[in-house]
């Protein structure tokens, strides 16, 4: 699955708004996928951003989740505080960066309902 993101996120790199999103704020953005572990890493200060699915050392934000969760929050059926709160995923780092992030989730949500329709 996380070939998937990281498809979804390489393709994004082509999009001025996703980029402008990412260079916003500037954060090393790395999801953790669990079973099994795999990492999707966006370094969002490059322009364009970068995508890889190698673990980052110190990434500003790291989001904790399985791929049923990520699916859920990016398809926008699950709102990020919300899966936060009951436990589908897990932050870790700066909550200001997390929070530099939302436009970037916003133009994911949108990229993934294109390739991904309901």
């Amino acid at each position: 699955m996380s070939a998937e993101f990281i498809a979804l996120f390489e393709g994004m790199r082509t999009s001025p708004e996703a980029c402008a999103a990412a260079k916003k704020s500037g954060a090393v953005l790395q999801f953790r996928l669990l079973a099994p572990v795999s990492f999707v890493v966006m370094d969002l200060s490059l322009d364009p951003f970068s995508v890889s699915a190698e673990e980052h050392p110190e990434p500003a934000v790291e989001l904790t989740l399985t791929c049923a969760a990520a699916h859920e929050i990016l398809s926008g059926r699950l709102p990020v505080a919300q899966a936060a709160a009951s436990g589908a995923v897990r932050a870790r780092g700066g909550i200001l960066k997390l929070l530099t992030l939302q436009a970037f989730m916003a133009e994911a949500r949108a990229a993934y309902s294109t390739r991904f329709p309901a």
